[in-house]
């Protein structure tokens, strides 16, 4: 495995991850939910 190969990976899971995370903020934003009273 070669490092950019694995700067590959590694780019695109964060994106991944960052699209989660920009998901979550967009949902939370618009569906306030009480998570400590989960």
């Amino acid at each position: 495995m070669g490092g950019k190969a694995s700067l590959k990976e590694r780019r695109k899971t964060m994106t991944a991850f960052e699209t989660l995370e920009n998901n979550y903020i967009a949902l939370t934003k618009a569906e306030p939910i009480d998570t400590e009273g989960d």
